[in-house]
């Protein structure tokens, strides 16, 4: 048990299974937790199933030890996985007993890993309890049914050389496991901009959410590579990611970014239902790393059901197995002292054992793994048992980030100036910093660690670097930066080291491209900067971080407890590492060095009515070096995207009336990237707006929440489900907005359901959004009102009511809101765009019933958005008398074959301040023109015969003709065949 544990296990329960005394048994590392004996158990149904990974002891450990040392130093290349295999996995012959064992047993599903480091299996709580000699109990930890091992767990001594570990029996560090997103505050974009006093420069410093293009200054990538020839990658779990991928395109679209290829590897299969919680989680991983790099050459998700250490095992496992991604992010983590063991392996770790072999696997490929060092300051995230901390759990670090072959990124609040360069960073006050209870220091770090503590202890310290993670103060009630990203469609902020981590992992990129990924571990190269390696000695390129701290440690000169060495100078640390010998090898030309390719793209339509069917192919497009083009990236201009490696893209269907910018970008495989190449396809027909029920702008993936701020009240009252914008003909001056949830048969008090939207050309200062909203904070029955949301530097959303509503606002009890403004109020006109459009249902405090003070102070519940603005058409376009005319007149209704005539369109009508723009001929011959601006089409009739002319009309808004305009011609001569 961890030394820190003073809980006793509820009984030893070896005598009590069936067959224990007739087997001599060893113990063996797994998630034994220590429950109190306030709390109360019962046996886990013996029928529940478990999903289970058997860890197995690696071969010539001391060898392995010394290769990886050797790694370290820069005298031996990285293995390749085959060698590695071959080398130090676990032969046949010791992965056979194992498997016939758990088959003798009754488990199912049974399959050894690529590398025979792990097997898995599928059995029932009663297979699991005869197989390691243990009881399984059920209770309740932080709220929520959790089961683990009441006591030891082994294994039948003659495993006891081969099993190194078990998981999968309990799930109790799942639940316990603290992701940094839950602190997701909903800072749209921009709005969190505020000035702070003067830096000593004369620069202001500024709290803002922070773009990928404001991080790239802030840290200085300057005319550095891009990450465009690095594969990177990302553990994740619970969902299909679909949303989470959505996310990511529209935040490419946003912020002008590639789009990149993107694959998921499922590891273990998708739950049902799917967990979509953590997709805030996964949205900040891949867009933090992703936007910081600017372009990689692809993007693995290695995805699991859960966050449990078994389906994780595999996840990690995986990623050495495949051995494609250079560097992957783990923004997760659970408290170091919860990993229960009396027993090191032979890699020197407690606990921890199978993680660290994987994690050692792929050092010794030549692969970094990145992981957050915690959102807990010095202490860790506490498990909880009925709502009662676990005594004895004093300053602690959380693993994997913790381990010592693992790189472990603290938090630091960033500050900028206006033009976003970079003034300072304060050690983030939330940031996981420590030393180990249970991991040895590796060499690379022995040395400052036994300096900086004057300790002969030789544990693990964290964390290595540190990057930006959130405000300054509790809760982030204070200065710094978030990161802007996107969530469930929605601009959101976030903070914490799940911000950190990602950072690092987006630089890390941008270096190992230069060097065409000839770089290893990222942890020792690192702290092979710091050439003295002495008290306050900094590691070259490194920003060191002087000033704050995280509870217990203070930040200061050089490597300390709260940062590490600090964050990335981007181009400083590539000097630095050229000026160290980690110079690109002799043929490698960095993406940034490497010819653009030439994007080219044909489409079959550049005008046509919805829906209208458009095929792209971009095969013309072409490489001056004659290089392989690797990706097409296409975005069809209605927040809809292709990413593929083959040119001839997918037809897309226009649904949405209006002009659209069609944007295709191609990589070649030198991670150079083409200029994008924009065409435009205007859509004609009735505007969405003015359909029933509005343009459908935003919906909400099922059981998607952005973050966990606030409680699901459970009566569907905060569940969202669409938001729609109308501009009825019938409402003239009137804008419409829908919110949908899932009922609302009883209004629950103290809730605010609003709709966000900014204008796009807003004059500054912008800080805040629009908004509507019904609130039921502010008395017995809802209110309705608008007004402007502004975030203050706490990152707290705050409303300041401007007016009523339209009295025609009501909601339904089926969950159906109805908000109707006036356009006047925020001086609306027709052409005027709305952006940041986005849906939330929040828990509020009232309003200032003046109206002068923004008072009311709340929490998300759920929000989605939408990825494309809304453009306003005007009421009267929405009335069915606003389509133009079209008429039709011929040079000649009659003639002997062949006989040319020449229609005109000229004398078509337009609605009052429209103007017709578009025309369509049918000639009735079974051959037309496509859409035109011109008013005239010639035809030459060839065969006699009688034949309806016919004319189509749009305005410039869009809108077609109600009817065509039809001409008869008569044809003499010869009859057609």
């Amino acid at each position: 048990m961890p030394k820190n544990a003073v809980l006793a296990f509820l009984c030893s329960v070896t005598s009590l299974i069936p067959g224990a005394l007739a087997q001599s048994w060893v113990p063996v590392p797994a998630k034994t937790l220590s429950v109190s004996s306030t709390v109360a158990t019962t046996p886990a149904p013996a029928n529940q199933t478990l999903s289970i990974v058997v860890g197995l002891r690696l071969q010539n450990v001391s060898s392995l030890q010394a290769f990886l040392q050797a790694l370290r130093g820069g005298k031996s290349t990285p293995l390749t996985h085959a060698q590695f295999v071959s080398e130090y996995s676990p032969t046949a012959s010791q992965v056979q007993p194992v498997v016939d064992y758990l088959t003798s047993i009754g488990f199912s599903n049974i399959q050894v890993s690529e590398d025979n480091l792990l097997v898995s299996a599928q059995g029932t709580v009663a297979q699991a309890q005869q197989a390691f000699n243990t009881s399984i109990v059920d209770f309740t930890l932080s709220g929520k049914p959790a089961y683990a091992p009441a006591g030891p767990v082994m294994v039948p001594s003659s495993l006891g050389n081969i099993v190194l570990q078990v998981a999968g029996l309990s799930n109790a560090t799942e639940i316990g496991r603290k992701l940094s997103a839950s602190q997701n505050l909903q800072i749209m974009g921009r709005s969190s901009t505020f000035t702070m006093n003067p830096s000593a420069g004369g620069a202001d410093l500024s709290i803002a959410g922070l773009t990928p293009g404001d991080l790239r200054t802030a840290y200085d990538a300057g005319i550095t590579s891009t990450g465009g020839n690095t594969v990177v990658a990302v553990v994740s779990a619970g969902s299909d990611l679909q949303q989470v991928i959505s996310d990511l395109r529209q935040f490419e679209l946003e912020n002008q970014l590639p789009l990149i290829p993107v694959e998921v590897h499922q590891v273990v299969p998708v739950p049902n239902p799917q967990d979509n919680s953590g997709d805030g989680e996964w949205d900040l991983d891949s867009e933090s790393i992703t936007g910081l790099a600017y372009n990689v050459k692809k993007l693995i998700f290695y995805n699991t059901a859960s966050l449990n250490d078994s389906d994780l095992l595999l996840a990690n496992d995986a990623f050495a197995t495949e051995n494609i991604a250079k560097v992957g992010n783990m923004s997760y983590g659970g408290c170091e002292d919860t990993e229960d063991s009396t027993l090191k392996d032979e890699l020197g770790s407690v606990g921890t054992n199978v993680f660290d072999e994987v994690f050692a696997e792929a050092v010794a490929q030549g692969q970094t793994w990145s992981a957050s060092s915690g959102d807990a300051g010095a202490a860790c995230g506490v498990l909880v048992n009925l709502a009662t901390p676990d005594q004895g759990v004093p300053s602690s670090v959380e693993y994997p980030a913790s381990s010592p072959e693992v790189l472990a990124v603290g938090g630091t609040s960033l500050f900028v100036n206006s033009t976003y360069n970079y003034v300072t960073e304060l050690a983030w006050d939330a940031g996981g910093g420590g030393t180990s209870n249970l991991e040895p220091a590796p060499t690379w770090q022995f040395n400052d660690q036994a300096v900086l503590t004057g300790s002969a202890a030789g544990l693990r310290a964290v964390p290595d670097i540190s990057m930006a993670a959130g405000p300054e103060g509790a809760a982030g009630a204070g200065v710094g930066t978030y990161a802007a990203v996107v969530v469930n469609g929605a601009d959101a902020g976030v903070l914490g080291t799940s911000w950190s981590s990602p950072l690092n992992v987006g630089a890390w990129a941008r270096l190992e491209s230069a060097r065409c990924n000839n770089l290893a571990f990222e942890a020792p190269i690192i702290y092979g900067l710091d050439t003295t390696q002495q008290p306050g000695s900094s590691a070259t390129g490194f920003h060191d971080v002087l000033l704050g701290g995280n509870g217990e440690y203070a930040a200061g000169p050089g490597w300390d407890y709260t940062t590490g060495y600090g964050s990335f100078d981007i181009a400083f640390v590539d000097a630095a590492l050229n000026s160290a010998g980690y110079t690109a090898p002799a043929g490698c030309v960095p993406p940034n060095l490497v010819p653009a390719p030439k994007a080219a793209l044909a489409m079959t339509n550049a005008v046509g009515v919805a829906p209208l069917a458009v095929t792209f192919d971009a095969s013309g497009s072409s490489d001056p070096a004659g290089r392989a083009l690797t990706n097409f990236g296409l975005d069809y201009g209605d927040g809809s995207v292709a990413v593929q490696a083959i040119p001839r893209l997918p037809s897309h269907t226009y649904t949405t009336t209006g002009t659209h910018t069609v944007s295709l970008q191609v990589t070649n495989s030198g991670g150079a990237l083409s200029a994008p190449l924009s065409k435009t396809i205007t859509v004609l027909g009735t505007p969405p707006g003015c359909a029933a029920g509005g343009d459908v702008l935003i919906q909400a993936t099922p059981g998607q929440f952005s973050g966990t701020q606030g409680q699901d009240i459970g009566n569907g009252t905060d569940v969202v489900q669409y938001g729609s914008i109308a501009e009825p003909a019938n409402m003239p001056g009137e804008l419409v907005f829908t919110i949908k949830v899932n009922n609302l048969s009883t209004v629950q008090p103290g809730f605010r359901w609003m709709f966000f939207f900014d204008v796009a050309g807003r004059p500054a200062p912008n800080t805040g959004y629009y908004y509507v909203a019904m609130v039921s904070s502010d008395g017995p029955s809802p209110v309705f009102n608008y007004g402007y949301r502004t975030v203050n530097a706490g990152g707290f959303g705050q409303f300041q009511v401007l007016g009523s509503l339209n009295a025609a606002s009501t909601y339904d009890p089926d969950g159906t809101i109805t908000l109707v403004l006036d356009k006047s109020a925020f001086g609306l006109a027709t052409g005027n765009q709305l952006t940041h459009l986005d849906v939330e249902t929040r828990t509020s405090a009232p309003d200032d019933l003046t109206g002068t003070t923004s008072a009311g102070v709340g929490l998300t519940q759920e929000s989605a958005g939408a990825a494309v603005p809304y453009t306003l058409v005007g009421n009267a376009t929405c009335s069915s008398t606003a389509a133009p005319v079209a008429h039709l007149s011929a040079s000649a209704t009659q003639g002997k074959a062949p006989l040319a005539v020449t229609l005109s369109g000229s004398s078509s009508l337009a609605a009052s301040g429209a103007n017709v723009t578009y025309y369509q001929f049918t000639f009735g011959d079974g051959t037309s023109t496509a859409w035109q601006t011109s008013a005239t089409a010639q035809h030459t009739y060839s065969a006699a015969g009688t034949y309806t002319a016919s004319l189509q009309v749009a305005d410039n808004r869009g809108l077609v003709s109600s009817s065509a305009s039809n001409v008869t011609i008569a044809i003499t001569g010869k009859p057609a065949r």
